[in-house]
């Protein structure tokens, strides 16, 4: 398991013995991580700030060799990695990028989008947009091998050819209240509203509630595994919330209560959980 802490440090834990190795430290910086990925290859990370930030950066997986930049840019949202390619939020831009894991040119997919989260599967991203300060959110998705026009060339612009608040080049999947960010599986795409666990099916259509967490604490962390989905709440004064189990087909199931922790990953023998520590249970 592979984690940065906001203050720039990345960790690699072992998942057979708990070993701790600290991969990277940029603490000393002032600078901020924004987000990592892996594959197979290599670490990506994104470091933004004042302070001649890496911007979208990669790095050996066992922490050998110094860091390389892949894009020089200060601020930076959300991150993930597929077919060779970074994926990631650049904030000045207000455009999903990407740019090749090995270097070369960032490419932008999308303009004009703030999302809320970025979620890469099956050639697209999926995104809800935008970030806030609007009555009405659209959960998004854009190709990978989208794109964008130049905003200098003379190519239209939306009007006429999105609906309304959907930028040039994206396909609504739903419409929807402030959400959580969005994930998918190989049929729907899932979000949380406040404590609704909401789903729609990637072909389109209506948005509609999976599962309600019973004590109205926020869904904050959602991962579908294996026909199921896997998410945690939190209450919004406190620090103990509860990780259930739902699916289309079946009623939910608690299945961690009261743990300190959001989960953050699922395997096929276990549910990982962070918050002041790493944890695991059995699935």
């Amino acid at each position: 398991m592979y984690w940065a802490t906001q203050e720039g440090a990345i960790h690699r834990l072992s998942l057979s013995d708990g070993t701790d190795k600290l991969l990277l430290d940029r603490s000393s910086t002032g600078n901020h991580m924004q987000g990592i990925a892996v594959d197979a290859d290599g670490l990506y990370f994104l470091e933004s700030g004042l302070y001649s930030p890496l911007g979208v950066a990669t790095m050996s997986l066992d922490g050998t060799g110094a860091p390389t930049t892949l894009a020089t840019t200060r601020s930076l949202w959300d991150i993930g990695v597929s077919g060779g390619y970074i994926y990631y939020f650049d904030y000045n831009q207000q455009s999903i990028m990407r740019v090749p894991t090995k270097g070369g040119t960032p490419t932008a997919l999308i303009r004009d989008v703030d999302p809320i989260g970025m979620w890469i599967a099956d050639g697209y991203v999926y995104f809800i947009h935008p970030h806030a300060n609007v009555f009405v959110y659209h959960v998004l998705r854009v190709r990978t091998d989208m794109v964008a026009p130049d905003p200098d060339a003379g190519q239209p612009s939306d009007a006429g050819t999105s609906a309304a608040g959907v930028p040039f080049g994206a396909e609504e999947i739903a419409t929807t209240d402030f959400g959580t960010a969005p994930v998918t599986d190989s049929v729907n795409v899932y979000w949380g509203v406040s404590e609704n666990l909401m789903f729609a099916p990637l072909t389109g259509g209506a948005a509609k509630v999976l599962a309600t967490e019973p004590s109205g604490d926020d869904i904050n962390s959602i991962v579908p595994a294996a026909g199921s989905v896997y998410w945690s709440a939190f209450p919004f004064i406190g620090n103990c919330g509860e990780v259930y189990v739902s699916s289309t087909a079946g009623a939910t199931s608690t299945v961690v209560p009261r743990v300190a922790a959001g989960l953050v990953a699922v395997t096929s023998s276990f549910l990982y959980l962070m918050g002041g520590e790493v944890l695991r249970v059995a699935r």
